[in-house]
């Protein structure tokens, strides 16, 4: 025992001067990856890449992280790879700006986007974020931003890497408040790359790690939408709104989630009246908002086809006459209403006069002529009221005079008349 003791202390020192020759210098790290990186062999590239983005999650604060993201750059550019190549040179854009060869990375970054037709539609607002002058930022901020770029890009090719950005800002910024935002970003990444699993277990991370956050109503509808939508499980989706519904009653995503509640119950449970209820709600407390007329809508249909209710279809339909500010679906609302009274109510009077409202609201509808001769035909053909099939007649002569429909009026009112004239 003695003689290990005594030995104990040259262990210990053998040890420390071995620990002081194997420790992972960045400087000779970095040696070795621009060696590497000069030798411009295409059998290395995928290695390379490898070994320089693990530099970059080591070192990404060293003088030389600049230099790393360019040569990581110029491999993927050389591998053709031009959406990562475009995301490479974006992040050294956004994180490194003031690097002395940033001018020549600027032109590079400028002739992918300009060469590729995948960023056709956003070239010119990515093009404008270049011109931009971004140095001031903190590197907090600057990855942020560079997030954002990505996110906004929305390019399938780069979602992995997004997945993987976001990822590395947690680890270098676990504290920021905007990691909330991060983890958001990473549930619709999920989400676009049709990982609908993965999607819903990070959408649940949000909520283990920000507990009460302003975000989480728009999480849990995100979840309930890809239950019922993707995974085809309406009773995980439901489950979701309804404690949504119940616990955030005054959020602005409770439209989304009581239309959606809505349809579940008429399309999946058949529960035609819940259906309603939460359609009406929607309607009566959110009218301006946009699904208020994607509820009337499904209203409509509940009634008519489902509960073959016509008259609660009909109420349904002028609802959105009245408070549509699209003239073709007001035109279109009308139209059905129109048929509905014709053909499944009895009430021809109802109809034609119906008809005639589509002429009068919508007066510069191509086919508001045809609506007025509609509305006289069916006073002719089935009340026998010629006079007032002449008032309507009359109309398309008077409102429309140069339509080629003013003629066939015309050539009406005559027929309609010899049939006066018989009485």
């Amino acid at each position: 025992m003695k003689r290990v003791y005594q030995l104990a202390p040259i262990v210990i020192i053998l040890f420390l001067s071995l620990s002081l020759f194997a420790q992972y210098d960045e400087q000779k790290t970095f040696t070795y990856l621009e060696a590497t990186f000069n030798l411009h062999d295409k059998q290395l590239q995928d290695v390379l890449v490898t070994e320089l983005t693990h530099y970059l999650k080591m070192f990404p604060n060293s003088e030389n992280a600049s230099r790393a993201q360019q040569m990581l750059a110029n491999v993927y550019e050389e591998k053709r790879k031009k959406d990562e190549a475009i995301a490479s040179y974006l992040k050294m854009f956004c994180l490194y700006p003031d690097v002395a060869n940033v001018s020549g990375n600027t032109d590079a970054l400028r002739q992918l986007i300009a060469n590729d037709r995948s960023y056709s539609d956003k070239k010119d607002w990515l093009l404008g974020i270049l011109d931009q002058n971004v140095s001031a930022q903190s590197l907090v901020d600057s990855y942020y931003h560079y997030l954002s770029i990505l996110m906004e890009l929305d390019q399938s090719g780069l979602r992995d890497w997004i997945l993987d950005e976001c990822r590395n800002f947690h680890l270098q910024f676990p504290k920021d408040p905007r990691n909330e935002q991060v983890v958001q970003w990473m549930g619709d990444t999920y989400l676009a790359k049709r990982d609908y699993r993965e999607a819903v277990l990070i959408y649940s991370k949000f909520e283990y790690l920000f507990p009460g956050n302003p975000l989480t109503p728009t999480i849990r509808y995100k979840q309930a939408n890809v239950a019922y939508e993707n995974l085809r499980d309406h009773g995980k989706a439901l489950e979701i709104l309804n404690g949504l519904i119940t616990d955030y009653a005054t959020d602005p995503v409770i439209p989304d989630a009581l239309y959606l509640r809505g349809v579940i119950n008429a399309k999946e449970l058949r529960k035609y009246q819940d259906a309603i209820t939460d359609f009406r709600r929607l309607v009566d407390m959110y009218p301006d908002n946009p699904k208020a007329g994607d509820a009337l809508e499904q209203m409509r249909d509940i009634y008519e086809k489902d509960l073959k209710d016509y008259p609660g279809a009909v109420k349904a339909l002028d609802e959105i006459v009245e408070k549509t500010k699209d003239e073709s679906k007001g035109v279109e609302a009308l139209e059905v209403i129109a048929g509905l009274y014709e053909r499944r109510l009895d009430n021809y009077a109802a109809a034609a006069e119906t008809y005639a409202r589509i002429a009068e609201r919508y007066p510069n509808y191509e086919k508001a002529p045809e609506r007025l001769i509609d509305a006289g035909e069916i006073c002719e053909k089935k009340l026998n009221d010629y006079q007032k099939a002449i008032t309507y007649y009359q109309m398309v002569v008077d409102k429309f005079p140069n339509h080629e429909k003013a003629e066939d009026a015309r050539k009406k009112i005559d027929d309609a008349q010899k049939e006066l004239n018989k009485n």
